[in-house]
């Protein structure tokens, strides 16, 4: 009884080096650059590979990337002109914490101009006169991220979010 008291005691006492971090610790901005609006789209072929989409609507080209790195994957949706994008509609994993996540938006973007929330469901928006900026997450449990979207402030055709949001494609 003596030698398990003792031994519990230890390994309360024992320290643990072992460091817990989000899933999304290593995530960047940085590394999507290449993917936001105002790119060229042949650098973010050249980066990314060819698209496993390409969808044409009118004078504007869809195309979807799968971006991988170690800790994350995700699908990017791209809509551009004349080789220029001019949209981007990410859709992120669900183990992306979202303070983590809205905290690099923060941090790129300063702090949000709208928020909504709904239920358990919340919608941040920034907007300026180059970039029109959607972020959504919702919490079961914890908080994650669903989607960004970012438009170009000048693109008139229906945004990727507008149409994923409605549904609504030409066939």
């Amino acid at each position: 009884m003596k030698k398990i008291l003792l031994f519990t005691l230890f390994l309360a006492n024992f320290p643990l080096f072992a460091k817990v971090l989000p899933p999304n610790y290593n995530f960047s901005f940085d590394s999507l650059n290449s993917l936001l609006p105002n790119s060229s789209v042949k650098e973010a072929q050249q980066i990314f590979g060819e698209s496993s989409l390409n969808y044409k609507e009118g004078s504007s080209t869809v195309e979807m990337f799968k971006v991988k790195a170690d800790f994350y994957h995700l699908t990017v949706f791209i809509q551009h002109q004349s080789g220029i994008i001019q949209d981007t509609y990410i859709k992120l994993p669900s183990y992306f914490l979202h303070d983590v996540f809205h905290q690099s938006l923060i941090n790129r973007y300063q702090k949000q101009q709208e928020y909504y929330l709904e239920d358990e469901h919340a919608i941040y928006r920034w907007s300026n006169a180059k970039l029109e900026m959607t972020y959504s997450s919702t919490c079961t449990i914890t908080c994650f991220p669903i989607y960004l979207s970012l438009t170009n402030s000048s693109f008139k055709q229906k945004s990727l979010l507008e149409h994923f949001r409605n549904q609504t494609w030409e066939e």
